[in-house]
């Protein structure tokens, strides 16, 4: 329960500054930034979520077959949480592989009941047609399996949120960490675990606890 309320606080915060960024930045030029109405979406989801759900981020997204969706459209039930690239060739298959195993660990009845997200940390080479071909190589079903790519801007207010550090290097690639979130049907975070070569029994009872029905 501490550890709940803690993320769910530490969201809650995240949030809140980061309204208040777009909300009184400017950039170097002295040009206020444009609002996410200025941009084509909601600046917040309305109130039926919580401060602490990341379905509060206005956001937009494109998925692998071009398809528009908001972070919101994500609703309706337990969701694990990676942020990875195509093009990496180490930690984001051995992500991948792990999210499959962690799927594989739940009792047959609750394996899809838990939806798996991927977002690109890098839009400017993760096209649509990058993400499909990436879900092809790794049999990432498209009914259990969302992959989104989004403008930069949105990559680092979501990496943000869910405390993933990345950086990019003078070749292109990118060094990140490797958090994964699980995300209960409402989009809260309850639990994360930090690096692929942690004891999964810990991420496999919460995700068994928040999947199965009538559970919260």
């Amino acid at each position: 329960m501490k550890r709940l309320l803690s993320f769910s606080l530490l969201v809650a915060v995240a949030l809140l500054a980061l309204a208040a960024f777009r909300a009184g930045t400017s950039d170097v030029t002295g040009t206020s930034s444009p609002s996410a109405s200025e941009r084509g979406v909601p600046e917040v989801m309305d109130a039926e979520f919580s401060e602490a759900s990341i379905y509060q981020l206005g956001s937009s997204w494109t998925d692998r077959h071009g398809a528009t969706l908001n972070l919101s459209d994500l609703r309706g039930r337990p969701r694990l949480v990676a942020m990875v690239f195509t093009r990496c060739g180490y930690a984001c298959p051995r992500i991948v592989h792990y999210l499959k195993a962690l799927r594989q660990a739940l009792p047959e009845g609750q394996q899809s009941r838990v939806g798996m997200v991927l977002v690109s940390l890098d839009p400017e080479h993760d096209t649509p047609d990058a993400l499909r071909a990436f879900g092809e190589i790794h049999g990432l079903q498209a009914t259990q399996w969302t992959l989104l790519r989004g403008e930069a801007a949105n990559v680092r207010e979501l990496a943000a949120v869910l405390g993933v550090r990345y950086r990019q290097d003078a070749e292109g690639q990118f060094a990140h960490s490797n958090t994964i979130t699980l995300l209960d049907a409402a989009g809260e975070i309850v639990f994360q675990q930090e690096g692929l070569g942690s004891d999964p029994s810990e991420m496999v009872r919460a995700i068994e606890a928040w999947t199965v029905p009538g559970s919260s």
